[in-house]
């Protein structure tokens, strides 16, 4: 399940340099194990959810057909790097075209992350078929993550390597994964600011015609994408930038796997530095009354 990581990674502007491990690298194909049990879940459960056609926006189309802005690159990715610790609000859509059906999954996310790899989240999904919202919390002291469904009264507890694995670990948001699991030389680079345009692609371990780039105009905006093509896997990867800032603004994942067509985007609402946070932040303690469970899954479906 941990394979394409470093392309991922560069697309998404976190120049996630080791290909050993990443939630993100492998979240398009764990979604797609989590659509397949959805699949086979029964009509009424499915007829709970969106049911329309992935609009041509999300398929996947390359748009951009450039030499990437390499200096625009660096300049996003020191950005997201500078600091330990950051808030970050997020939406997250994953989209499937399973036959002659869509299922969609929405989600809005908060976060407080400190480099490496600690993560307080909080995810509020909405019911299918329903007004009610579902909260899940996540939190990550480095070592083991504790995940707690309030409306189940219910935790579990993993270790970080076995979180990373789930099929739904995505939940977090691709930018939260990115800033958790980048290698610590990278993030050394940035601070002592030696990552620039001309040893860029070296460091993320990509050619320059792995990357494209390109204007482009998504939900109204104007944007500059960047763009990697995964044809072996079959999907298209792209960040979205807002170039006067140069802060990453939107993640996509698109394509086909086995029969089924599946987007998943997140869109970053915000994210902002903040001063250190305590430790206290990474840490859970199970509220009164819940039970410990062996597995969890993040969201109601």
């Amino acid at each position: 399940m941990k394979f394409f990581f470093r392309t991922v990674a560069a697309v998404s502007v976190a120049v996630l340099l080791s290909g050993k491990s990443s939630a993100l690298s492998a979240a398009a194909f764990r979604s797609q194990t989590h659509l397949d049990r959805l699949q086979m879940q029964t009509d009424v459960s499915l007829s709970q959810q969106v049911i329309s056609v992935l609009p041509q926006e999300t398929r996947r189309i390359s748009q951009v057909d450039s030499k990437p802005d390499l200096l625009l690159l660096s300049k996003v990715i020191t950005g997201f790097l500078k600091s330990d610790d950051y808030q970050t609000q997020s939406t997250m859509n994953v989209n499937a075209v399973i036959g002659n059906t869509t299922v969609t999954s929405d989600a809005q996310i908060q976060t407080t992350a400190q480099f490496p790899n600690k993560f307080r989240t909080e995810v509020l999904f909405a019911k299918p078929g329903t007004k009610t919202q579902i909260k899940t919390l996540i939190v990550s002291d480095g070592k083991l993550v504790w995940v707690y469904r309030a409306d189940l009264k219910q935790y579990a507890i993993f270790n970080y390597e076995k979180f990373d694995q789930l099929e739904d670990s995505y939940w977090i948001g691709f930018a939260t994964t990115m800033f958790a699991q980048t290698p610590l030389e990278v993030k050394t680079a940035v601070a002592k600011g030696a990552l620039s345009d001309t040893n860029l692609l070296q460091e993320i371990g990509l050619a320059l015609s792995d990357l494209k780039g390109g204007t482009r105009t998504v939900d109204s905006q104007t944007f500059y994408a960047y763009e990697y093509n995964a044809a072996k896997q079959g999907f298209l990867m792209s960040a979205f930038i807002e170039p006067d800032s140069a802060v990453l603004k939107q993640l996509r994942i698109v394509g086909k796997y086995l029969d089924s067509d599946i987007s998943m985007v997140e869109r970053i609402l915000s994210r902002v530095a903040i001063a250190p946070v305590s430790t206290n932040t990474f840490t859970f303690t199970p509220p009164k009354g819940t039970k410990k469970v062996k597995a969890l899954v993040l969201g109601p479906l």
